[in-house]
């Protein structure tokens, strides 16, 4: 194996050399620039992953194939330039790269294009943008925005996203803090559930433009609704509209700047993590119409108190590390049971009352960690014994049996 080294923040990879080993540099924080030979044609799997200062790279000529995360979470990584012999691509390969400027395909490359000087890597054969930049104009033509396309973009605050763009990945958009507003034409038809627009705490206003046979943004709603009853994603401007029966999962996820929001009585779902990471969040009110929560669903919120209704029976670990939550009361009967349930209020360390109005069966030893400020457990009458069972010796001074209801 090449023995590589680093010598004032420069990494020499030995000259002769044809590979760059997978995770060759991994992490090295003190990278700053790095030669590559003219010998080179592989550049490995997560060779340069996470070199947050690494900012110059230049890739020679000969390089064919660029491997799975190659260059993700180089966070400083100005430019690229991909001759016309590089003709594969990983999955991934620079994710996170946010401070690109300046993203060019050599004419003549067979697999990839940036056509028109877009500043970003469409595959030709699919017409898929593989990565962008904040100077990126997405050409005509684009049908796909990839997985990670835009992650982590600084100073991307808008994008125009053409006619014929039909698909927009998973985490297209993930982590742009800086988008403030986005449209979505009514060419698209197919928009990913796993948080494509999450962590984009600036963005004020989502539209999707009138004639688009999948989605809307009825009644200036500031969300994407999907065929009529699920948000797929919302922003802290959104207002969920009266008819919506589903929230996505990571549907206002990252939202740091929504601070209130109305659920409707139509609404019989919230997906998983779908208000995590809302931390200016501080109250919410769940209504008896909705049946099921996700995991995490609100994970690191900043909801200082929480009312669950009767009607929902699981909730696996869906408050996690609520920092600022003080009161919580579970109203239903939590008859889900699973080995990896965890406790709804795990790692809640301002949590000081905690009531339950009916059983809950999936409590573990370890259940209560991190809630170190809780006083008072409040359960069921003549149910205290069945608690202690539950709940480690040291809480059972904790634990409150709550007045008989009375028989009307």
């Amino acid at each position: 194996m090449a023995k590589y080294e680093i010598k004032d923040g420069v990494g020499i990879i030995p000259d002769g050399e044809t590979t760059i080993a997978n995770m060759a540099f991994t992490y090295c924080e003190e990278l700053t620039k790095v030669v590559i030979p003219s010998s080179v044609t592989t550049i490995g799997r997560e060779a340069f992953k996470g070199c947050k200062n690494l900012e110059s790279v230049e890739i020679p000529s000969n390089v064919t194939s660029i491997y799975a995360y190659a260059f993700a979470g180089c966070s400083a990584l100005k430019s690229i330039n991909i001759h016309k012999n590089l003709s594969m691509i990983g999955l991934q390969a620079f994710d996170g790269c946010g401070a690109l400027t300046s993203i060019v395909v050599e004419e003549g490359n067979f697999m990839y294009d940036s056509r028109n000087n877009c500043n970003a890597i469409i595959n030709s054969a699919t017409n898929t943008l593989l990565r962008g930049c904040c100077n990126t104009t997405i050409p005509e033509g684009t049908e796909v925005i990839d997985s990670y396309a835009f992650s982590g973009c600084k100073g991307l605050t808008s994008i125009v996203i053409p006619e014929g763009v039909k698909k927009i990945e998973k985490y297209a958009f993930f982590c742009c803090h800086d988008l403030t507003s986005v449209v979505i034409p009514k060419s698209v038809t197919e928009i990913s559930k796993y948080g494509v627009f999450s962590h984009c705490e600036s963005l004020t206003s989502i539209v999707v433009e009138e004639g688009n046979s999948i989605y809307d943004s009825r009644e200036n709603c500031n969300a994407i609704i999907k065929n009529g009853t699920t948000l797929v994603a919302g922003c802290s401007n959104s207002v969920i509209p009266n008819g919506v029966e589903k929230l996505e999962d990571n549907a206002f996820c990252g939202c740091e700047n929504l601070t209130n929001i109305v659920i409707p009585a139509s609404v019989t779902e919230i997906g998983a993590n779908a208000f995590s990471d809302c931390t200016a969040l501080t109250e919410i009110v769940i209504p008896d119409s909705v049946e099921y929560i996700g995991e995490r669903a609100f994970y690191n919120s900043g909801l200082t108190s929480i009312e669950v209704p009767e009607s929902v029976k699981d909730l696996n670990g869906v408050f996690m590390k609520c920092e600022k939550l003080k009161t919580a009361t579970v109203k239903g009967k939590l008859e889900d049971y699973r080995a990896d349930c965890v406790f709804p209020f795990k790692d809640c360390p301002a949590l000081e009352t905690l009531t339950f109005l009916d059983c809950v069966r999936y409590i573990k030893e370890e259940s209560c960690n991190g809630c170190k400020s809780l006083k008072n457990i409040s359960v069921p009458a003549k149910k205290g014994d069945y608690y202690k069972k539950r709940f480690t010796e040291e809480l059972h001074p904790l634990i409150v049996e709550l007045e008989a209801k009375k028989k009307k």
